[in-house]
């Protein structure tokens, strides 16, 4: 019996509505004590496997390349201080990109740069006067922007790989926000979403512009419906100036009742639009069908008595990306699970942190269990703002201690939808509110046909994108 990090590359052939699986790495993982090696999935430029190994004086960072056959490249290894801990690995173009910080206290971030083909590699000083945690990391061809949290107060730090000279975007630091979205744009420029209570004390979201060299251009405040509140956006650029952002909007706490998406024109004027979950037609569809038609008799009764519809979702919004001539919107509705030494049941409201939601601990002595997922829910949003369609793909089992993007989306003249767990592979084909393809599983096929998995390690299993419709799916699995 053999423990192996195991990696798989699969291609999805939209038209046909068949997901191919066209290669398989193993790697043995012969010395146990050492960590299982980190995927960096690098698009064309192939594979980047990495790992730090311990050891009594300078500590190593163990890095593999291969193309995209999953077929190695070269192997090397660089000594890694004790005092710096790896906060992020990001690829981008012909370079891939680690991410130092000092394990105790603060001080300046590290940044290497390795070549994909010769493996050269340069380190970059990111000047750093403020001890924050970094929680977002993001690269383009001249500038890097580290952002996270001081004292619940968002800060980020632009540096240019040119100069060498790093700055604090200005317009952070003041209140206690959530960092939403970091983008930096193909000409240098810098968006940042971010999720800020205005002057009512009432969650709104701040769209904020920065020029290449990190000075401030313009901030839009996206204010909510007096009884409203935004939780949590994203935004992509449409035509003439247009910025579009969506996400999802709740009444008082931080448990989603719907979808917002708003509009905004080149001066900073925006149109906002809700759509309450009750009004979705597939919203519900990874229910069993009696449960569906119970809450669909529900919504039409309060529609004949005028009442409000109310339903009230923890929503992870992932994705908000361009697709044919409109956008997609992709997030996963979970709920977070406690454990006590006799069941495990259903946790109460717990209150919206970094990211999304940070589990808090119970009275009888329960402890948090993970995030149980239910179903992604998949929106089609025109330039104009204006929700098209709306899908839905069942999430059955998959439980998490973070919560990561379980399910992945691969365009085509269909949209197939993928998710793996267990060594298998789960897809559904749509077409806007049509299923093509119903949800199929199929098995991840082994190197070879008598191999049998005894133990998956559930939660390093994972599906990555990886480039055009190629995804990776990678996991640990002792085999016989």
């Amino acid at each position: 019996m053999t423990k192996y990090l195991i990696c798989f590359c699969l291609l999805t052939v939209i038209a046909q509505a068949q997901i191919i699986q066209t290669a398989r790495l193993e790697i043995s993982a012969a010395n146990e004590e050492d960590p299982i090696f980190k995927l960096l999935p690098w698009g064309k430029n192939g594979l980047l496997m990495y790992r730090r190994l311990i050891r009594p004086n300078e500590d190593k960072l163990q890095l593999i390349k291969t193309d995209t056959s999953l077929s190695q490249r070269w192997e090397f290894s660089l000594e890694i201080t004790k005092n710096l801990s790896l906060a992020y690995a990001k690829g981008h173009n012909s370079k891939a990109y680690f991410l130092f910080r000092a394990s105790r206290g603060f001080g300046d971030f590290q940044l290497l740069a390795i070549n994909a083909d010769t493996s050269r590699n340069v380190v970059y000083t990111i000047k750093n006067i403020i001890p924050f945690s970094p929680a977002f990391f993001e690269i383009g061809n001249k500038t890097v922007v580290v952002a996270g949290y001081y004292n619940y107060r968002p800060v980020a730090i632009h540096f240019s790989m040119e100069t060498g000279l790093s700055k604090l975007l200005p317009g952070f630091f003041n209140e206690p926000g959530e960092l939403d979205q970091l983008i930096i744009n193909d000409d240098e420029t810098t968006d940042i979403v971010v999720n800020m209570k205005n002057e009512d004390r009432k969650k709104s979201i701040r769209v904020m512009n920065f020029s290449a060299d990190g000075n401030a251009v313009k901030t839009t405040i996206i204010n909510p419906s007096p009884d409203k509140t935004l939780i949590f956006g994203r935004m992509v650029k449409s035509n003439n100036d247009t910025t579009v952002v969506a996400g999802v909007y709740g009444r008082y706490s931080e448990i989603s009742r719907g979808v917002f998406v708003a509009s905004i024109n080149a001066a900073g004027e925006y149109a906002i639009r809700y759509y309450n979950f009750g009004d979705l037609k597939n919203f519900f569809k990874f229910m069993r069908v009696n449960r569906q038609e119970r809450i669909r008799q529900r919504i039409e009764r309060r529609k004949v008595q005028g009442k409000k519809i109310r339903f009230n979702y923890r929503i992870a919004v992932h994705e908000f990306v361009p697709y044919q001539d409109h956008f997609i919107l992709l997030g996963e509705a979970f709920y977070p699970v406690y454990q006590s030494n006799y069941s495990s049941s259903r946790a109460m409201y717990t209150p919206y942190s970094s990211r999304y939601y940070s589990p808090t601990s119970l009275q009888n002595n329960m402890v948090f269990d993970g995030y149980q997922y239910t179903h992604a829910v998949v929106l089609g949003v025109a330039k104009t703002g204006k929700l098209i369609w709306d899908n839905s793909f069942e999430i059955k089992d998959v439980k998490s201690y973070t919560l990561d993007q379980i399910v992945h989306i691969v365009p085509g003249e269909n949209l197939a939808l993928l998710y793996s767990f267990k060594n298998k592979l789960y897809s559904k084909i749509i077409k806007g509110t049509e299923v093509v393809e119903p949800k199929n599983e199929n098995p991840i096929k082994g190197k070879f046909a008598n191999d049998k998995s005894t133990r998956s390690t559930e939660n390093v299993h994972r599906l990555e994108y990886w480039y055009g419709r190629y995804l990776l799916s990678y996991g640990v699995q002792e085999l016989k």
